[in-house]
């Protein structure tokens, strides 16, 4: 008996963290924390509040860097989210932020945060790329995302053009950046000297004790201006279908998946190569979809884009003869019967 391997997919879609989950116990002070700490007012405010806290063994551990999770859980502390804002939230980005594998406790703040567009949903995929989204990593996000994500967060406006920043170091800051970095400056949660030598480092990543001043500025600038919170980003409807691949095409340069579906009617998805696909498990790419393949996809309802993908081989037999055994794995000549026809294929054996 010889087994015959037909393709099965599945494409899903799959549904951004924070250090205020865990074991994390709150205090005023800390055995790390001297009182001659430049940050010790910014950290007894922020922890005294309960907005970052501490750690068991009564630290603060001021010099470690936040990590994308971090300042997410942070950050949403800024965003005024109600509770049918939070169920459109998952509904639109909940099965995506679970493929992505964004751990558990920081979840709600992820969603927050993308729904009042703190950072997009491509921004947590590169994270996720990245492995930021790993806490036992402990990678930490750079200081120009963190600047636009505070930015974002704060409601402020990123048109404020480039003018007044002086870092020695500003060619290293990207385009899109250095408005988000305005806007913090004019409200005080930046410094224009940087690290006080005139440097801003855009690609280092930003410690706790830092994190602590920057909150406690926003916190104060928010009371003092209410209403500035970012308004919700435009939802994207994500719906789900299930099938078989009938074929893939072109047309005008796009790439179009057709799904046979379950009631026997024929739908068209484009798929491109930001279509994150797996083939049994392992990462593959768009070109390794066959026709015959059993489908599940999750796409965009408004545009038909079919987002992410699984997929599956399925095991079918037949039995027949082998004439000649290759010696070393190569393709082997299977003659069998289908029906009252006989067949002769080539298997990889």
């Amino acid at each position: 008996m010889f087994k015959m391997k037909t393709m099965v997919l599945t494409i899903t879609i799959v549904a951004l963290a924070l250090f205020l989950a865990g074991n994390h116990v709150l205090a005023a002070t800390f055995s790390d924390v001297p009182a001659n700490h430049w940050a010790k007012s910014y950290i007894d405010r922020c922890t005294n509040e309960g907005i970052i806290k501490g750690y068991p063994d009564n630290t603060f551990k001021p010099s470690n860097e936040i990590s994308f999770t971090e300042i997410s859980s942070l950050l949403s502390g800024l965003l005024n989210v109600t509770e049918s804002e939070m169920q459109a939230a998952n509904t639109t980005y909940g099965q995506k932020i679970i493929q992505l594998n964004v751990p558990d406790w920081a979840r709600p703040a992820v969603l927050k945060c993308l729904y009042k567009g703190v950072y997009s949903l491509s921004n947590l995929e590169t994270a996720a790329n990245a492995g930021m989204l790993d806490d036992t990593k402990g990678m930490a996000v750079t200081r120009a995302n963190c600047a636009v994500f505070f930015s974002q967060a704060m409601g402020l406006s990123s048109q404020m053009g480039t003018t007044g920043l002086t870092y020695h170091d500003l060619n290293s800051i990207s385009e899109s950046a250095r408005p988000h970095i305005v806007a913090l400056q004019k409200v005080g949660v930046l410094s224009a000297q940087g690290d006080g030598y005139g440097y801003f480092h855009p690609m280092n990543g930003i410690d706790r004790a830092s994190i602590a001043k920057m909150l406690t500025v926003a916190i104060d600038y928010l009371k003092k201006n209410p209403g500035t919170t970012p308004t919700p980003t435009p939802t994207v409807s994500i719906k789900t279908v299930s099938g078989h691949v009938k074929n893939i095409s072109s047309f005008g340069g796009q790439n179009y998946i057709i799904i046979t579906k379950s009631d026997g009617k024929d739908e068209a998805y484009s798929i491109d190569v930001s279509t994150k696909v797996t083939v049994d498990t392992l990462p593959a790419f768009v070109t390794q979809i066959k026709e015959g393949m059993e489908a599940t996809i999750t796409y965009d309802d408004a545009t038909k884009k079919a987002m992410t993908g699984i997929f599956k081989m399925a095991e079918s037999k037949v039995e027949g003869i082998i004439y000649e055994i290759p010696r070393y794995g190569k393709k082997v000549e299977v003659e069998y019967k289908s029906g009252s026809t006989t067949k002769t294929e080539e298997f990889d054996f």
